[in-house]
């Protein structure tokens, strides 16, 4: 895949919620990336607040202010909730996508989010891939699944048939599909549960790494409190290294992911996970050399019963099941590389017989 685009180029929306002490922070880190062109952040705020007025001219980027979206739905308040985000998303991304004629991608952020120091050259890195790849939906620098002890090797990128969001890549032709079919308010429906429907994937998948490029700071949101925060993205991990140079990008290509993955684990060590059974030391010994593939046991290929116990019990995202790839999650667990694999899955003919 040949390198044909840089993120410094492209657009970087920032949608904000009127919390400046989150838009700044975020902004300190942006205009510590190498070769950040100030024109090409955009800021789009839920509301008429003016501190973000402020912040804006202060780092001499553009800023458009949406009169907040009043739901008139008589569902419960979450619902009422998600149809101002997602209205507040459609606003914003669509201005920036009609503003920039030329633009083929752009960087989508939230202002409660932390950036690594690579973050722009995550994505020039990866954008090729995207946009030479038809199988795939984005990039994102987001893993739901990678805490401080499940995060290992910062040049690792994996393929998820899940929408991972928090910091991604959104290229035009995508846009046009979603814009037509975008949930008007005032359905209820979240932004990013839709856009992970089969209707919105088409069964495309997305790239994301084993190391986050992004870090969700906020325990103040519509969605988040202080308590959520704290059991989910406390403890996520966060690439701290700069100029990292990621793994070959022919090997993120479909067959290519297929044939690296059968080879991992013809050499991995299984493991088989009774439900109920303790992450303990002795379930997972320590070891950096030592790759292992954790089966866990299904009814079906479509069954993730077990799965969701297992996630909860190496401690990751267990509010529904992320980070999947045909039902497999890869991982670092305390060090070592760990795949998650049911025995019905399309990888079962790799389980050992004695398993």
């Amino acid at each position: 895949v040949q390198r044909r685009s840089s993120a410094t180029e492209i657009p970087i929306v920032i949608i904000s919620g009127n919390r400046p002490r989150h838009l700044q922070t975020l902004l300190h880190m942006l205009f510590g990336q190498p070769g950040l062109k100030a024109s090409n952040v955009f800021v789009f705020t839920d509301g008429l607040g003016l501190d973000a007025v402020h912040l804006a001219a202060v780092y001499g980027i553009q800023l458009l202010r949406f009169p907040k979206t009043v739901s008139t739905s008589d569902m419960a308040q979450t619902f009422k909730n998600a149809d101002q985000i997602a209205a507040h998303y459609f606003r914003s991304l669509k201005f920036v996508f009609d503003f920039n004629t030329k633009a083929q991608q752009a960087i989508v952020l939230e202002e409660d989010l932390w950036i690594a120091p690579d973050f722009l050259s995550f994505f020039s890195q990866t954008m090729p891939l995207l946009e030479s790849d038809p199988t795939l939906l984005t990039v994102s620098a987001w893993n739901d699944n990678a805490y401080k002890h499940t995060a290992g090797n910062n040049t690792l990128l994996y393929r998820t048939d899940v929408f991972p969001g928090l910091g991604w890549l959104l290229t035009r032709k995508l846009w046009s599909e979603l814009a037509e079919k975008w949930p008007a308010c005032c359905s209820g429906w979240s932004w990013d549960l839709w856009l992970r429907l089969p209707d919105q994937t088409k069964g495309r998948e997305c790239i994301i790494p084993d190391t986050p490029r992004t870090y969700h700071a906020g325990g103040d949101g519509l969605n988040v409190n202080q308590n959520f925060f704290n059991a989910y993205f406390k403890d996520h991990a966060l690439n701290s290294e700069p100029d990292v140079r990621l793994q070959p990008l022919q090997q993120l290509t479909a067959a290519a992911y297929e044939t690296q993955l059968r080879r991992i684990l013809t050499q991995a060590t299984f493991v088989r996970y009774a439900p109920g059974q303790a992450c303990t030391e002795e379930f997972l010994p320590s070891g950096q050399s030592t790759t292992y593939a954790v089966v866990y046991p299904q009814k079906n290929a479509a069954d993730q019963t077990a799965l969701q116990q297992l996630c909860s019990c190496l401690k990751i995202w267990d509010l529904g099941v992320r980070g999947t790839h045909n039902g497999l999650i890869r991982l670092h667990y305390h060090g070592h590389p760990v795949l998650l694999l049911g025995a019905s899955s399309v990888y079962n003919t790799s389980i050992p017989i004695r398993l």
